[in-house]
């Protein structure tokens, strides 16, 4: 008889040990992550899920808690960030009781949201999809003349570091909101910061430089004061890419971005396509769709406000296979109730990862009715426009 899998938080210093011991045997780069897990900003015992069989850890998941803010909207959420189990013969169910676990934790935790990057074919049957675009800027005649200014980040910047972060995320879809003590986590990672000062001094602009690529130099994220600091940055990353010898920029930044408008005024190529279903695809799932909408009520009266529907009254009702929910607007200003009332408009035959793609802005109401089986009227299709519109967040 097949001994079942156990899952729990790693509660106690003894449990740490033995995930610690065991996740050392994976490689440096496994107890890297397991490390950077546990000190992260609002991490709790929770949110390191441990998974044993016949008294042994057979696998393991970390969680971290993440806030996201989506127009004026703040969004609690849970990213899954590694997912392993041993291989076992005779136990194909172990991935989807680890799994289960995590959006269990997920629900008591408060988390409605969660996210992860892995194969969309493999978490697609747990309510997971696609919810970003992929957006590069690649860069190209690096024959001009850069000039590499750049100075290493520390933390005396951490102010002006995230002041140029609201300045140059602020306007975008679904970006991450950042306390001090997540800067001070993000500093200390895996990605060289670098920062560029104006003639007096200050810090107006930075950049994340991913280590992994000798050929590329990579930008994950960056950040400038204005239109002048983004061009200037831009010289700058040109003059190191000429340093280091690599063949290419790749900005990974929204298109709407300042300092990748710079870069296109400059020298580069934008592209922007959907993920590939591959191994590193970002997904998202709704976990608690009732908490999720409570969250996304001051951005739905925020978009209704400046829409043809200001000031509308009336029930939108949600009906998906496990639950009804209910937003009920009263003079343009929402409120989430059970779905148990009357309602003007319905959305039916919806799924949990379609209302995924729908609440961040991935696909609009249309869409997915053309394509997923979504039902609703066409009188329904205006009002769907105007509270999930479409956002284009990017990776």
């Amino acid at each position: 008889m097949n001994t079942p899998l156990r899952n729990f938080s790693a509660d106690t210093p003894d449990d740490l040990a033995r995930l610690r011991a065991f996740v050392a045997a994976r490689g440096a780069t496994a107890l890297s992550v397991l490390e950077r897990h546990l000190a992260r900003p609002r991490y709790r015992p929770a949110l390191t899920r441990i998974a044993e069989r016949a008294g042994q850890i057979a696998g393991y998941a970390l969680i971290g808690h993440e806030r996201l803010r989506l127009g004026a909207a703040t969004l609690e959420v849970g990213r899954i960030a590694a997912l392993a189990l041993t291989p076992a013969e005779h136990e194909p169910n172990e991935f989807t009781a680890l799994l289960g676990d995590c959006l269990g934790v997920l629900v008591e935790e408060g988390l409605p949201l969660a996210t992860l990057h892995g194969p969309a074919g493999d978490f697609g049957p747990f309510g997971f999809a696609e919810y970003r675009f992929n957006s590069v800027a690649k860069c190209w005649n690096l024959d001009r003349e850069g000039h590499d200014s750049l100075r290493p980040v520390v933390e005396a910047d951490l102010d002006d570091l995230a002041a140029l972060y609201a300045t140059s995320y602020g306007q975008l879809p679904l970006t991450e909101i950042r306390a001090a003590p997540d800067w001070r986590h993000w500093l200390a990672g895996d990605q060289a910061a670098w920062g560029l000062e104006d003639a007096r001094g200050r810090l107006v602009a930075y950049a994340a430089i991913s280590e992994q690529s000798t050929a590329t130099l990579d930008i994950p994220e960056a950040a400038a004061a204005d239109a002048g600091a983004a061009r200037s940055l831009c010289t700058a990353l040109l003059g190191r890419s000429q340093k280091q010898g690599c063949a290419q920029i790749r900005l990974r930044l929204s298109p709407w971005h300042v300092v990748t408008q710079a870069a296109l005024q400059l020298w580069s190529q934008l592209s922007l396509t959907a993920s590939k279903p591959d191994n590193r695809t970002p997904l998202a799932g709704v976990v608690d769709l009732p908490l999720l909408l409570e969250a996304l009520v001051p951005e739905f009266d925020r978009r209704l406000a400046q829409s043809r529907y200001a000031g509308w009254s009336g029930n939108l009702r949600m009906e998906i296979e496990t639950e009804r929910i209910t937003l009920a607007f009263a003079e343009g200003r929402a409120t989430v109730i059970d779905g148990s009332r009357p309602a003007d408009l319905r959305l039916r035959q919806i799924t949990l990862p379609a209302l995924a793609q729908l609440c961040l802005g991935y696909r609009v109401a249309a869409d997915l009715r053309a394509t997923s089986g979504l039902a609703c009227d066409d009188s329904a299709l205006g009002l769907l426009d105007a509270l999930f519109p479409a956002a284009f967040a990017t990776e």
